[in-house]
Order: structure tokens, then sequence, then C-alpha cells
């Protein structure tokens, strides 16, 4: 029985970590996900800078004027950003979550991105 339990929660604690958000640890990163969640992003701040965080959705079948419209919504630290674009001065060594989601109909993918300003 002790062996049964051991092994439902070794299965529980693999399961949990295949749900891990995705990383960014360079200023000018960007990751990617599905858009039919949320998408969060960690972002390990490796300086001490200003940046600016951003979210857009990307359809398959985009144009360079869709590129210019509010296609996302974001938030850094559970905290709502004006635009999907957060700027932060980011300290070295801190965490910080950012959650994107599509504001769109026929997104293919959201992606978060880190970048100076």
């Amino acid at each position: 029985m002790l062996k049964l339990w051991v092994i439902a929660l070794w299965a529980m604690v693999l399961s949990g970590s295949a749900q891990a958000a995705d990383k960014i640890e360079a200023v000018g990163g960007e990751k990617c996900g599905s858009p039919a969640a949320p998408y969060t992003v960690e972002f390990l701040a490796p300086e001490d800078a200003q940046v600016e965080a951003e979210a857009r959705a990307k359809a398959s079948d985009e144009t360079p004027a869709d590129r210019a419209r509010d296609t996302a919504a974001l938030s850094l630290d559970g905290k709502p950003c004006a635009d999907a674009r957060c700027s932060f001065r980011a300290l070295k060594g801190k965490t910080y979550t950012l959650v994107a989601e599509n504001t769109r109909p026929r997104v293919r993918q959201v992606c978060i991105s880190v970048a100076r300003p």
C-alpha cells in the first residue's frame, strides 16, 4: 500500500512540473504559447534595467495593419497593463510573472516579449 502511495505521489509531482510556466531569462526574449487559456511566462531579470513587456496574439491570416491593433491583454504580477504593455524597472535576480490572454478570434498563438523600451 505504501509503495502505491509513493508511486501516486511521484506521478503528481511529475505531472505538475509539465505545467510549469515558460521562462524568459534575457532582455530581448520572446515566448509563445496556446491562445486557448491564459499564457503565463516567468521573466527572470538578468540585470537591473528598465524594460517593457508586451503581449500579442498572432493570427495565421495576419496583415501588417493587424499588428498595430490591440490583440491581447497583459498583466504583470497580477496587475493589468494598459494596451498589453508594461514598462517597469527589473531588478537583477527577481522573477516577474507575465500573463497574456487572447482578445480576438482565429488566433494561432499568444506571445510575450521583454525588451528595452
